[in-house]
């Protein structure tokens, strides 16, 4: 049987101690501690616990403390820039490439590009999955394998890449330099492609050593130098030249329930993380440490975000 007021009394004491390396602004302590703190009065603060009153308070003070450690910025009203509710346009997706935004999905044939309230269509033969900016341009995938490029504002004709495998899926496609990555389905395989991208002589080239341990079932990737890919643990993997680096599970507050996505921040210098099932944006630093949380019930089911050149919007 549970001893809920012993449990309750020993989370009250680390939160005291908490607070006492607060003081000493020893904030990484007191962060530590409080984290544990509110997973113990968790179990305490159900519907079935005796001392359940007692326990909420107890859990409302700690939660208070762990979002001001968390660095959680909560948007109570973010500015509707473009509103797609009253269009036949659905969008799934979103990317920032020069001075617009760019939506599309694929079922859409074409794509959509807004410049504050101006809104245009740009038309193909065939909707897009995936998007990367380049320096050559705005570069647009189909599945299976078709790339487009996007150039001062008209659509070139699309060409199709050399699959490793003829059953080949791509999920996820980043730039870096002159160079596309993707992600392909299940495997955690990375693939990379080499401008110009029309000459496949050598390749496609899996860019992860054969030997190296892979993610399977991941999810998202990014590539700022390293490669990082996110894992279907939240994990997330840091490659550089083809071998496994580190693997990092963030300790942020709230605890990371399903990650979905992870993109670089404008600067290079990090990077954000959705999450949309808690309604939120992580930004970090390359080694996993926090910058700076957004949340927002607006955020809830976020499909996508984008960086305004300067870092100062998203």
């Amino acid at each position: 049987m549970i001893d809920f007021r012993n449990r309750l009394i020993d989370v009250q004491e680390k939160t005291v101690k908490a607070q006492g390396y607060l003081i000493l602004n020893q904030e990484e302590k007191a962060n530590n501690l409080l984290k544990e703190a509110f997973k113990d009065v968790l179990v305490l603060a159900k519907s079935s616990s005796p001392i359940r009153k007692e326990a909420l308070a107890v859990q409302a003070l700690i939660e208070d403390n762990l979002t001001a450690l968390n660095k959680i910025e909560d948007v109570k009203d973010p500015k509707l820039v473009f509103d797609f509710a009253n269009s036949d346009f659905i969008p799934q997706h979103l990317i920032a490439f020069e001075d617009s935004l760019y939506y599309f999905n694929p079922y859409y044939k074409g794509i959509i590009r807004t410049s504050g309230d101006t809104l245009e269509r740009i038309n193909a033969d065939y909707g897009f999955n995936l998007a990367a900016a380049t320096s050559f341009g705005l570069a647009l995938f189909s599945k299976p394998d078709k790339i487009s490029f996007l150039k001062d504002g008209r659509l070139e004709p699309a060409f199709a890449l050399e699959l490793p495998k003829s059953d080949t899926v791509f999920i996820a496609m980043t730039s870096f330099k002159d160079s596309l990555y993707f992600l392909e389905k299940g495997t955690g395989m990375i693939i990379k492609y080499r401008e110009p991208f029309f000459e496949n002589a050598d390749q496609p080239k899996y860019w992860i050593q054969a030997q190296e341990k892979k993610a399977l079932g991941a999810k998202s990737l990014e590539v700022t130098g390293s490669v990082y890919v996110l894992a279907d643990d939240n994990a997330i993997w840091e490659y550089r030249g083809g071998l496994l680096l580190d693997k990092t599970y963030l300790s942020v507050f709230p605890f990371p329930q399903k990650l979905a996505k992870i993109t670089a921040l404008p600067s290079l210098s990090g990077l954000a993380v959705l999450e949309p099932s808690q309604g939120r944006i992580i930004l970090i630093d390359r080694q996993g440490s926090l910058i700076r949380q957004f949340r927002s019930e607006d955020f809830l089911n976020l499909k996508a975000v984008a960086f305004s050149k300067d870092g100062k919007f998203l």
